[in-house]
């Protein structure tokens, strides 16, 4: 069923409160509001005899709906939870196609705990690999540490684990129903008051919610709109557009012979019950490059990482190319244990973000709040 402009849903409709006929005239909601339904104590006269006024006894006057943007692995956690909570929801995903880039990603043992919680451990257990031990090299090919993780699960009931980032959103996905989640919704604004908060799209549909949640990535829209929404309230790190660090993030195609950057431990890495990550860090410059193998699916996920010292100019936009591995002050070992990598993945599945090492202060205001990599810089 098509959904009206309005998308309020049926309880809604009966419920009192002020009507908004257009999304414009909606007065921005202020932390500074002197209106009475702000206040939240009373203070009894020395002759009343009524019981001092308390939140946890405030009637609920209208029902509880979330809005969440983004159907990433946070927006689809967050939605799960929710539904476990009988509390109504609705994501609104930007992208027309579902999917994400097909790379690798690791859980830590308290995140599997949480997939335990939720029901969902076994099934994800079953399109994955545990993660016993990661080996730091040197460019030059020396081992430079080693990390033994297999004993986590003695302490923390469970150990970490890779799985395809897109095997783990079919499987979150799977538990979220159809109606829930409406796919091509690119988010133009938003307005909030001490009542409720409006989402407008860029196709018209404007939509109705208790609170805004922002699940969309590094370079959230959501964030975007707040910072701009709370321009005087921002940090001066927060009003800094530059970021340090610049990632390129890739995986191969299905591989007959795996690429070995350790040939005595890793040749059988796909017929092995678990898996050893590998991160190989560059000495000359401050280059690292971590790699994730993914046996179920017969790739190895890759990530290049470049941290621009305090004394060079910083990153104001995706820098870090293929071709800046040719770079002369970069050792040739780093260069030809990478070139594997590279050479061996399409170009589509590889993609470039610049972040930071640090969150964002401002994360929340009024009714709306960020969540996941939305925090991040």
């Amino acid at each position: 069923m098509p959904l009206s402009k309005d998308h309020r849903g049926k309880d809604a409709k009966a419920i009192s409160r002020p009507k908004h006929n257009n999304i414009n005239n909606i007065k921005p909601y202020s932390h500074n509001s002197s209106s009475p339904s702000c206040s939240r104590t009373k203070t009894p006269s020395s002759t009343s005899t009524r019981t001092p006024y308390h939140p946890r006894r405030r009637t609920q006057t209208q029902p509880q709906r979330i809005l969440i943007v983004g159907a990433s692995i946070h927006g689809l956690i967050l939605a799960i939870l929710l539904q476990r909570l009988r509390i109504d929801y609705l994501i609104l995903e930007r992208s027309c196609e579902y999917g994400i880039p097909p790379n690798g990603t690791v859980l830590g043992s308290f995140a599997v705990n949480l997939l335990e919680m939720l029901g969902l451990v076994d099934i994800v257990k079953s399109q994955s690999k545990e993660v016993h031990r990661m080996k730091i090299w040197r460019e030059n090919g020396t081992i430079q540490a080693e990390t033994d993780f297999s004993g986590a699960a003695d302490q923390y009931s469970h150990n970490g684990i890779a799985i395809a980032s897109r095997a783990l959103q079919d499987i979150l996905r799977a538990q979220v129903p159809e109606d829930k989640i409406l796919d091509s919704k690119e988010v133009k604004g938003y307005v909030q008051d001490e009542f409720e908060v409006r989402v407008s799209c860029q196709d018209g549909d404007v939509y109705w919610g208790t609170m805004l949640v922002g699940c969309d990535g590094m370079n959230s829209t959501i964030r975007k709109l707040l910072h701009q929404e709370q321009a005087a309230r921002l940090s001066a790190e927060d009003r800094r557009p530059d970021r340090r660090t610049c990632t390129v993030m890739g995986v191969t195609k299905v591989l007959d012979d795996v690429i070995c950057l350790d040939p005595d431990t890793m040749q059988d890495i796909f017929r092995m019950d678990y898996i050893n990550t590998q991160v190989i860090l560059g000495q000359a410059e401050p280059y690292a490059c971590w790699t994730i193998p993914m046996p179920m699916e017969r790739r190895i996920s890759w990530m290049i990482t470049y941290h621009k010292p305090d004394d060079e100019p910083a990153l104001y936009h995706d820098e870090l190319e293929a071709d800046s591995m040719d770079r002369p002050n970069v050792e040739q070992e780093f260069v030809n244990k990478v070139r594997q990598l590279l050479d061996h993945s399409n170009h589509e599945d590889i993609y470039q973000v610049s972040s930071d090492k640090r969150s964002y202060d401002m994360w929340y205001s009024g009714r709306v709040v960020l969540g996941g990599d939305a925090c991040h810089k």
